[in-house]
């Protein structure tokens, strides 16, 4: 069994797929639930399993990527984190921890 989302009757589910169906169930699958039917996996939607409210990346992290752009290798691992749905707004002016050397953010 994997657990899945599928949009489903104009709603997003969640649901436990085997190798042909869905069971469809009522609530997050780490909550408690019951089954509430059974859709044929080839007719499922499927979803991204999970929605991130946010996601740390390490960038910069390996000698190639570092040469594609033009970039020597750091000391030390670049972090950066992206946020779902969120932007900035205008005048926005960034933070550091007493720890971190820099904070950038990327505008579209």
């Amino acid at each position: 069994m994997r657990v899945v989302r599928i949009w489903q009757d104009e709603d997003v589910r969640y649901g436990l797929a085997d190798e042909s169906t869905v069971t469809l169930i009522s609530d997050e699958p780490f909550a408690a639930w019951e089954a509430e039917g059974i859709v044929p996996l080839s007719k499922a939607q499927l979803l991204a399993p999970v929605i991130p409210t946010k996601i740390v990346c390490v960038g910069v992290n390996y000698r190639g990527h570092a040469a594609e752009m033009g970039h020597e290798l750091p000391h030390e691992p670049v972090i950066f984190m992206w946020v779902r749905n969120v932007m900035p707004p205008p005048k926005w002016t960034s933070r550091c921890l007493p720890q971190a050397s820099a904070v950038r953010t990327r505008r579209p």
